[in-house]
């Protein structure tokens, strides 16, 4: 990687830090809040690509786990990846991929009849 690469992936990361300063939004029927760290995801995978996306995310989720308080909220540690937004932390890695899956395919006008 060049360091070009390697200054926007770390600028995607703390992005994604910065966006988990806002206080989520919690809905009393799902047991994980809505947080605006779901738009960084989005933007890691939509301006770095699927691989670097994916790398800036296992970085932020690397800090996470080890217990730098990054995560909605300030929270942080193995903890949460056992609870109930587990599921939705480790989602985030798929995030990118997908997301550059669904961009590089091409678009088909297609009538419909």
């Amino acid at each position: 990687m060049k360091i070009r690469e390697i200054v926007q992936t770390a600028l995607i990361t703390a992005t994604i830090i910065i966006l988990g300063m806002i206080p989520p939004l919690p809905l009393g029927f799902i047991p994980v809040p809505i947080v605006m760290q779901n738009l960084g995801i989005m933007l890691a995978a939509v301006i770095l690509g699927p691989k670097k996306g994916t790398l800036a995310i296992f970085g932020f989720l690397l800090l996470a786990l080890i217990g730098f308080p990054v995560l909605s909220g300030g929270q942080a540690g193995p903890a949460f990846f056992a609870g109930p937004t587990g599921g939705y932390l480790l989602g985030w890695l798929l995030t990118p991929l997908m997301i550059g899956y669904g961009l590089s395919r091409p678009f088909i006008n297609r009538r419909w009849s």
